[in-house]
């Protein structure tokens, strides 16, 4: 069974040597012994990955018997591959400057790769960056409704105790008048007893009137203190 890591091998070749270098390749599989009467053609049709990696080199491979090392067949058959392989490859070869190629195809790759991590880097500082502002932007705002809310309840509250004063000062101007009816009351309750009363009468009855009135009004304003009190709240 070839593992997920054997599988690789193809790439990591092609990444060190360049991508021609499959072209001029050879699967040599040891241990053949192992195989025990099986053929390896058939060990390669019944798993997908080892097809994939043989399939990567040409289909190319040899098969070499540990225990059998006296056996030139198998030495045979794998120069007769090679041979092949070059006949298939019009006479050529790997050379140093497929390699050199190759090397700088990597360093090329490995510049871009570093270009373009920086690049994200860049972009993500940027993406964080806005989204500082973002959230200092709404933390500001938040704040400035905070303080123009505080400013409102401070201008509500500010009305309603100049309003409070203003009822508190028409409340005194009426207990004083009340008074000053009162006191006309009791002087004409005396004139009225020499003139039969019904002055007297009729200043009495202007002096109740009023009270209640003073008592309507107070029990109005109570409860519009205690309506405003809920709506501060």
């Amino acid at each position: 069974m070839i593992t997920e890591q054997e599988e690789k091998i193809p790439q990591v070749i092609e990444m060190l040597f360049g991508q021609k270098v499959l072209k001029y390749s050879i699967i040599l599989f040891t241990h053949g012994d192992q195989l025990k009467g099986k053929s390896m053609e058939q060990t390669i049709s019944e798993n997908s990955r080892l097809k994939y990696l043989v399939d990567q080199c040409g289909g190319r491979y040899q098969v070499f018997n540990n225990k059998d090392q006296k056996n030139r067949k198998q030495i045979n058959d794998l120069e007769q591959k090679s041979n092949t392989m070059i006949k298939q490859n019009r006479g050529g070869h790997y050379s140093n400057q497929m390699f050199e190629d190759a090397w700088r195809f990597r360093q090329e790759e490995r510049k871009r790769r570093l270009v373009e991590k920086e690049r994200r880097w860049r972009e993500e500082e940027e993406e964080k960056k806005r989204g500082r502002e973002t959230e200092r932007g709404r933390e500001k705002a938040d704040r400035r409704r905070e303080m123009e809310g505080g400013r409102e309840k401070t201008d509500r509250i500010k009305e309603t105790d100049r309003r409070k004063e203003t009822e508190r000062r028409r409340e005194t101007q009426r207990e004083r008048e009340w008074k000053s009816k009162m006191a006309s009351a009791y002087y004409c309750s005396a004139a009225g007893a020499y003139l039969g009363g019904s002055v007297a009468a009729t200043v009495v009855n202007e002096a109740y009137n009023a009270t209640e009135r003073r008592q309507r009004q107070e029990e109005e304003r109570r409860q519009q203190e205690e309506s405003e009190q809920h709506l501060r709240e």
